[in-house]
């Protein structure tokens, strides 16, 4: 019982519900419904309610992969991209991971919440030289959806010989 209920407060105070988020409750799940069937004095309705259960669960398994279910919607879970860049090494500098189907990560800067303070704080020396040799890796196009490229620049001036802007936020290299 106390472990179904720090389950049942732990999910509730969760700041993200995930499908994982309910990992906590099978064990405890597990104990009551085994025992549901222990109580059971008549062992044929026991298995037949054992039968359902197992069936309910691959039959609605079954129609939501096939998008039977209209609650049930696994196309967000795929990442969706209509990108024309494809095989290019892509710097993105933004929380948008799609950029990187169908491309390869140029330079250290992968996850964007832990590259921001490094490009937007240009004050301090450690982060222009950490992207200065972060681009030793030479990106094929720089996605910057909010400019912050252009203060880069003007710190290194020897990138922005190096790119010229394709489109408002997309940064391609001059070869």
């Amino acid at each position: 019982m106390l472990w179904t209920a720090f389950s049942v407060i732990y999910i509730m105070h969760t700041s993200d519900r995930r499908p994982q988020s309910l990992i906590a409750l099978v064990p405890p799940l597990s104990y009551f419904v085994s025992h549901l069937f222990l109580l059971i004095r008549r062992r044929r309705i026991a298995e037949w309610s054992l039968w359902t259960l197992l069936l309910g669960v691959f039959v609605v398994s079954t129609l939501s992969r096939y998008d039977r279910i209209s609650g049930i919607d696994y196309s967000r879970l795929q990442v969706k991209t209509d990108r024309a860049a494809e095989g290019k090494k892509v710097l993105v500098l933004t929380n948008d991971v799609s950029w990187y189907a169908g491309n390869s990560l140029a330079t250290p800067f992968l996850d964007w919440k832990l590259a921001e303070p490094i490009f937007t704080e240009l004050d301090y020396y450690e982060n222009v030289i950490a992207i200065n040799e972060g681009f030793n890796d030479r990106p094929d196009i720089i996605i910057d959806p909010d400019g912050r490229m252009d203060a880069v620049f003007d710190r290194i001036p020897r990138l922005r010989d190096m790119y010229r802007e394709q489109e408002s936020g997309q940064y391609v290299a001059v070869r």
